[in-house]
């Protein structure tokens, strides 16, 4: 199918998109699969990614041209991702609006390598973007690519899958690699409508006839930031929340050649590991059972967020790290990459594990994740003479409304409430004032979708004076986050 083509497919279904940069037909060597080309999913009623209300909205997959691979490109109208089969089923691009949260190479674009046919061809060519190894790295042998394997650097086959509910989809799949891991790789990408999220659904399957035991491991690069000369700014950052319950003191760990502690430290009273790009080779581990981990380009004031599940008394990798991060003293990026446990693969059999990826224009620090909103300022409260005053900073995943509302001891509404439009392409500066009522014990913090539905609870404040009713309400805390269900 032709781009103009896909465009009248757009057009008919009412959003006129084409991602900038991409365009032109696909040509050349392509393991994108070709039925179908693309796919459009009617969001029907509700408001655009504009927030217009009563328009249509839709999802889009399409096969367009990247930089001179064949690629396939989602879209919701507030985030975009691509995909490139040729080199490895990598995601090169998952961007916010126009601004990009990953980093790819540029002087890669468009290549294509031939597998090496001895030790001394074995070269790695780093691509950029998002990727999945198997670990531990040890047993593997890559990257680059062992003679024999083609997981990492090889071309992988895609195509764009039929709609799920509200999300349009894509598979990349792997040839299988049976004389060296005896994997087979399948992912499987898929972006709903009206938010920033994208589930990322990675399986291993055992293509042998014997019993192997592997993780996933999940490699995803973003910028570590420089300026004119070379010289990193600080303003590239990934936020660990530690495991109070750490094997390692302090919580976290680093890679037995390292001696450079520098580019980390801990904040938030010792419940983060604050990783600062400095340009210096580093690998930094965490046994972390929060199951989020966050990147910040301060400069551009954007936030990367990932979520997934933590299984409790599992084996993981490297001395049971769940989340690394890696720090290039060469080429200037980080890796930001989470972990599932070790899994024994009988011949024929599959496993998977799961991640949501999430964007929103927030600066640093990330002090705390939910399904819903990324917090850089805890939200508070205070009596004032004009009533209760809630403050804060945060940055949401889905537009949609903020509501803020005082209640009683039985959780019961009283009062009139507050609320204040959101959209992830702007941070959430709390400042909102409320009558005090009497009888109030709890003031509630909630998201809303853009139909005016709760989604769920981002804080509970407790008014002063009422801290024991608040803890009980809040589940013993006067004041928290909603729950992670990874």
């Amino acid at each position: 199918m032709r781009v103009r083509e896909a465009l009248a497919v757009l057009v008919a279904c009412g959003l006129g998109l084409l991602l900038g940069g991409c365009g032109g037909e696909i040509g050349g060597p392509t393991p994108v699969r070709r039925s179908p080309r693309s796919n459009s999913y009617d969001g029907g009623r509700g408001a655009s990614g504009a927030g217009a209300p009563g328009r249509a909205v839709s999802v889009t997959a399409l096969e367009q041209d990247y930089h001179g691979w064949p690629a396939l490109h989602l879209s919701n109208g507030i985030v975009s991702l691509v995909a490139v089969p040729a080199v490895g089923g990598r995601v090169m691009e998952y961007n916010l609006g126009g601004a990009k949260l990953l980093w790819v190479n540029e002087q890669e674009y468009g290549q294509l390598y031939p597998p090496p046919r001895s030790k001394e061809e074995r070269k790695w060519h780093n691509f950029g973007g998002y990727k999945v190894w198997p670990a531990p790295e040890r047993e593997w042998g890559g990257p680059p690519d062992p003679l024999g394997s083609e997981l990492d650097g090889g071309q992988w086959t895609g195509e764009i899958v039929p709609p799920s509910g509200d999300a349009a989809a894509i598979r990349l799949v792997s040839g299988p690699d049976a004389s060296v891991t005896g994997l087979e790789i399948t992912r499987e990408v898929a972006l709903p409508r009206d938010t920033t999220e994208v589930r990322v659904k990675e399986t291993f399957t055992n293509v042998t006839q014997r019993t192997i035991t592997w993780s996933i491991w999940d490699v995803t690069q973003v910028a570590g930031l420089v300026d004119a000369n070379g010289e990193p700014t600080g303003k590239a950052q990934v936020f660990v929340p530690l495991n109070p319950g750490s094997r390692a003191q302090g919580g976290y760990w680093m890679s037995a050649k390292q001696t450079e502690t520098e580019q980390y430290r801990t904040i938030d009273e010792g419940r983060l590991l604050e990783v600062t790009y400095r340009r210096q080779s580093g690998k930094v581990f965490a046994d972390s059972a929060a199951g989020w981990v966050a990147y910040v380009n301060d400069e551009a004031g954007l936030t990367y967020v990932k979520r997934f599940k933590v299984e409790a008394g599992a084996e993981y990798p490297d001395d049971g790290a769940t989340v690394e991060v890696y720090t290039s003293g060469g080429l200037p990026y980080m890796e930001v990459e989470v972990l599932s446990p070790l899994t024994e693969l009988k011949p024929g059999a599959s496993f998977s594990f799961s991640e949501s990826w999430y964007a929103t224009k927030l600066n640093a620090p990330v002090l705390e994740v939910s399904e819903f909103a990324a917090i850089r300022k805890r939200p508070t409260l205070e009596v004032t003479d004009a009533g209760l005053r809630v403050t804060g900073e945060l940055g949401v995943f889905a537009p949609g409304q903020i509501r803020i509302t005082a209640a009683d001891e039985g959780g019961a509404e009283v009062g009139q409430a507050a609320t204040l439009a959101v959209s992830p392409s702007q941070t959430v500066v709390l400042d909102q004032s409320i009558e005090q009522i009497e009888g109030a014990t709890t003031v509630r913090i909630e998201m809303l979708d853009k139909a005016g539905q709760a989604l769920g609870t981002i804080a509970t404040l407790a008014i002063p004076g009422n801290e024991d009713a608040a803890e009980a309400e809040a589940g013993g805390c006067p004041c928290r986050m909603a729950a992670n269900d990874g």
